[in-house]
């Protein structure tokens, strides 16, 4: 339920470039939608040797929600799970938990409602069960019950049959199983995951992220998950929130943070490599036109938003949503010919695009789906796995990620003459301060 009402928040915001003002919902908001705040911080500061580490003016997190954490190494990520943990005590702030203020003489109940799981999995010496049945014991659960939990965790995460194996023994994706196991057996209301996954081999991880999302639910439990992963953060997260030096910076769904970051130090964390300052000098049913700072002649724009004209700006375009074109594409689409080739990061169908040859030097081309095309120059072709990373000189940089069969086909090389194109969808503004 929970998980659709994200969903539908999210849809109406779409890729629109206006001014970034999300938050969290008000509490009546997430009242109206039906969503009860489980854990509210207000006012949260955290400091390390007289230097704060944490700072958090107003955060909440609903019950049943998976809230996923990035930033770079320091961010303050774990500080802000021990924060929650009430493993480290704030310098300033407030807990709200349940609807009501968290005292130091909550603190024990409160504990004791939560589970972690670490990167390590932080085993203990005995078999698999008993370090599954833990949690059970420190919290005084009768012995009859303790068997019947453990055994059915043992088997809801695949590892029934290491029930009686020495936990050393284990691979390293066994061993984080267990360690899953021994935080749900205890049946949380809240799980805080600090990178659970990220010293696995790449299919473990990916197996285990999607029995995750299953896992997290069925049980309904609210979880508070530090990744690193872009995927894990969209697989698994209903909001998202971005951390860079110990400040909260961005909270939203996965979809509208990587496509509407809130200014350039979020947009170059989630992989926003080109950059264009420039300003607004028109705007027209949804789309707004931006001139490009220093540019000559000058270069144009086009967003989708709603800017005021005169707004100093910066444009923002992922790799990914930079397709790259030859010549030999446009000469075929010139002709009419089907045989016109194209280099993204993922293969996608190409509209049928109608192309116009002024007389400058350059083939300049209108009429594409996609609203900005840029003729230039490749520079440097780095690989990137299965994937390549093209910067490109238009008079300005342009950096493509596209597939390593792209490069082949279209031999992009430095020296390539290339038209660079980018819907207007795909670029998002934010303010220049």
């Amino acid at each position: 339920m929970i998980a659709s009402l994200w969903r539908k928040k999210s849809a109406g915001a779409g890729a629109s470039a206006s001014p970034p003002s999300e938050a969290l919902p008000t509490a009546e908001a997430a009242g109206s939608a039906g969503l009860e705040c489980h854990l509210a911080l207000r006012g949260i500061r955290a400091e390390h040797a007289g230097q704060v580490v944490l700072d958090v003016p107003a955060l909440e997190l609903y019950r049943g929600e998976v809230l996923v954490v990035v930033g770079p190494n320091g961010a303050g990520k774990s500080t802000l799970l021990r924060v929650i943990g009430r493993l480290e005590q704030p310098a300033t702030g407030q807990f709200i938990y349940a609807g009501a203020p968290l005292h130091r003489s909550d603190e024990l109940t409160y504990r004791r409602r939560l589970a972690a799981v670490f990167q390590e999995p932080l085993l203990l010496h005995g078999s698999v069960a008993d370090n599954v049945a833990t949690g059970l014991r420190l919290r005084s659960v009768p012995r009859r019950e303790i068997r019947p939990r453990v055994e059915r965790w043992l088997h809801r995460l695949g590892i029934a049959a290491l029930a009686r194996r020495s936990v050393h023994t284990l691979s390293g994706g066994e061993a984080q199983r267990v360690s899953l196991a021994r935080a749900f057996v205890v049946e949380p209301e809240l799980i805080l995951l600090d990178e659970p996954f990220a010293s696995l081999d790449a299919p473990t991880r990916a197996a285990l992220t999607a029995e995750m999302r299953d896992l997290l639910a069925e049980t309904h439990t609210t979880a508070v998950w530090v990744t690193h992963e872009r995927d894990e953060a969209l697989t698994l997260g209903h909001r998202m929130v971005v951390l860079l030096d110990g400040r909260l910076c961005q909270v939203g769904t996965p979809a509208s943070v990587f496509g509407q970051p809130a200014n350039t130090a979020v947009a170059a964390f989630l992989g926003v490599e080109t950059v264009l300052r420039g300003h607004v000098t028109a705007a027209d049913r949804g789309t707004v036109t931006v001139v490009l700072d220093g540019t000559t002649p000058p270069v144009t724009v086009a967003a989708a938003g709603a800017w005021p004209v005169g707004s100093q700006v910066y444009a923002c375009l992922r790799p990914e949503d930079v397709t790259l074109l030859t010549a030999g594409a446009a000469q075929s689409a010139a002709d009419g010919s089907d045989s016109h080739r194209a280099a993204t990061a993922v293969p996608s169908e190409q509209e049928s695009p109608r192309w116009l040859l002024d007389d400058g030097q350059h083939r300049l081309f209108a009429g594409l789906s996609a609203r900005n095309t840029w003729p230039g120059q490749v520079q440097k072709v780095e690989p990137r796995g299965l994937l390549a990373r093209v910067a490109v000189d238009c008079g300005f940089p342009v950096i493509a990620l596209v597939t390593r069969a792209a490069v082949d086909e279209l031999d992009l090389a430095p020296g390539r003459a290339v038209i660079a194109t980018a819907k207007a969808t795909a670029i998002h503004l934010v303010t220049a301060a």
